[in-house]
């Protein structure tokens, strides 16, 4: 489980990540993250300047609400209603600290546990 703060629009804004993020996700959007991240990866592929396809500004918001409705349950039920809070450009200009958040949670899940001597 990862936990930060991250500014946005001059304010901290909790985000969290755990084992239930991609179990959210699926609840909230009716879509499996662990694809839709992939979709992105793929058609952006190595060319860190591609220009990102439209639906991956939709994943980015959709994982940034999913990561903060995490951390606070308090938050609205309405990613609309979330990001409205916002100015246009907010989610995005904090996407890499999300995604790097998600990366950093991946590859705690996936190391793999002591063991027992072997």
């Amino acid at each position: 489980m990862i936990e930060k703060k991250i500014i946005m629009d001059g304010r901290e804004v909790p985000f969290k990540t755990s084992a239930a993020l991609p179990r959210l996700y699926r609840q909230y959007f009716s879509s499996d993250i662990f694809i839709d991240l992939n979709n992105i990866r793929t058609k952006v592929g190595k060319n860190k300047k591609a220009e990102l396809p439209p639906t991956a500004l939709s994943t980015i918001e959709n994982l940034a609400y999913c990561m903060a409705k995490h951390a606070d349950p308090s938050i609205s039920d309405s990613v609309e209603e979330w990001l409205a809070q916002f100015s246009t450009t907010t989610v995005y200009m904090a996407a890499q600290q999300i995604m790097e958040m998600w990366n950093e949670e991946q590859k705690m899940l996936s190391t793999p546990k002591n063991r027992q001597g072997r």
